[in-house]
């Protein structure tokens, strides 16, 4: 299992049904979440594409409020290396399983520094 998934979930504005619907959706795979994918199968297709149309609409409304942050000045750019940073990192102690509340108190702390 993925050690970071939840906890980036958790802090995301997406809810563990929309980012498996998702990720089944794109990748035509089941992520991680057992309890997710029985509920899923459970649900008629009208309700899935509904579920996966709300998950894009909150990914891409995120994407416009990090494009209206820099756009009027309130996120610094400077941070956005170090995000990518720390995303690969977490997927690279992820895939060795370590997990590390460090880590994410890090990257809260990048995702603050951002903030003007």
């Amino acid at each position: 299992m993925d050690l970071y998934l939840n906890e980036i979930i958790r802090r995301s504005n997406l809810t563990k049904l929309q980012v498996q619907s998702l990720y089944n959706f794109l990748l035509n795979n089941d992520l991680l979440f057992d309890d997710e994918i029985k509920l899923l199968k459970s649900k008629p297709s009208g309700e899935i594409s509904t579920i996966r149309r709300q998950a894009r609409k909150n990914i891409k409304e995120s994407i416009y409020t990090f494009i209206l942050g820099f756009y009027i000045g309130f996120l610094k750019k400077d941070y956005i290396p170090n995000l990518l940073e720390m995303s690969e990192l977490l997927k690279k102690l992820s895939e060795q399983n370590v997990f590390s509340e460090t880590m994410m108190e890090n990257l809260d702390k990048i995702i603050d520094a951002m903030l003007v």
